[in-house]
């Protein structure tokens, strides 16, 4: 009897699986009138090159009090990929980026802030790292905090560590590369910076892989941020500890569901449409559930 041979191994280059992907870049908002036109542009001009099948770019209004949402809704009338999803009213930064990750529905989930503290070019060479990480996750090269920050800083990264196993850089920077299958399988409730945190803690736990990159880091040169003050330091740890040792407690505080009617729905995918939810009222919006995902392709895995 003959023996029979092992077939060959078939090598997937970066490319060429991207080639089947989409792409989901959002970016959470609230009063960034002044930067958000700059933030679209540059998006336009850096991920056409990616190499994705496709690509969307949400933008998720938290209740912005000045124009920020007309501006985007302007640039959604030129370019159909851009799609505008907004808050009734001023949520928090962890509800604007569960609706960022429950809004997007590409293969690939990429989110930095709207007054873009990174350079997006950056996610081209983050992109080699998803062959055998789950996530990609940036650390500032530099921070340039206040002491007051940095203080902040480094305390909540040490309790990240001791509370979740959580053992990474810069946890809250805003330059985040997920996979599919993890959005899949975590549940996010965080409504304050914390989501960053809950983001990473519900990974380790599900036993993702996280790759970390160095990032040149540009701070903000318009308007004002809303973290660096006692106030978001205590809500965000008091959270943090509520999920560490009450989970059930956040689990059905403002958990939103797929965000939709508002602005465009233009945006086409190669991916299979969404179904159609029932229309809430803003009230209700507070207490829903999410919906169910769409099974996302498998993806095949790249060998070197």
């Amino acid at each position: 009897m003959s023996k029979s041979l092992p077939l060959p191994l078939t090598i997937y280059s970066t490319e060429l699986v991207l080639q089947l992907l989409t792409l989901s870049v959002f970016f959470p908002m609230y009063n960034e009138r002044d930067n958000i036109t700059v933030t679209l542009e540059r998006a336009l001009d850096v991920l056409p090159s990616l190499g994705f099948a496709d690509f969307e770019i949400l933008v998720i209004d938290d209740g912005s009090k000045d124009d920020s949402a007309q501006v985007v809704r302007q640039a959604a009338q030129h370019e159909p990929r851009i799609r505008l999803v907004s808050h009734p009213r001023n949520l928090g930064y962890g509800a604007a980026l569960r609706t960022g990750f429950t809004s997007a529905r590409g293969d690939v989930v990429f989110y930095t802030d709207s007054d873009l503290p990174i350079d997006l070019g950056e996610v081209a060479r983050a992109l080699p790292l998803l062959e055998e990480a789950d996530l990609v996750i940036g650390y500032r090269r530099r921070r340039y905090d206040t002491p007051r920050r940095a203080l902040y800083s480094k305390v909540y990264n040490q309790l990240m560590r001791l509370l979740f196993g959580v053992r990474v850089r810069d946890v809250n920077f805003s330059f985040k590369l997920v996979r599919r299958r993890v959005l899949d399988a975590i549940r996010l409730s965080a409504s304050t910076v914390f989501i960053d945190g809950q983001l990473l803690a519900e990974a380790v736990r599900g036993g993702f892989r996280i790759a970390e990159m160095p990032i040149e880091y540009t701070p903000r040169r318009v308007g004002a941020s809303s973290f660096d003050s006692l106030h978001a330091a205590w809500v965000t740890l008091v959270e943090m500890l509520r999920y560490r040792f009450s989970p059930a407690s956040l689990a059905t505080e403002q958990m939103l569901p797929l965000p939709h009617g508002d602005e465009s729905a233009a945006v086409q995918l190669a991916l299979p449409e969404l179904e159609a939810e029932e229309e809430l009222e803003p009230e209700e919006l507070l207490t829903a559930v999410p919906p169910r995902r769409v099974e996302p392709p498998r993806i095949p895995k790249a060998l070197s």
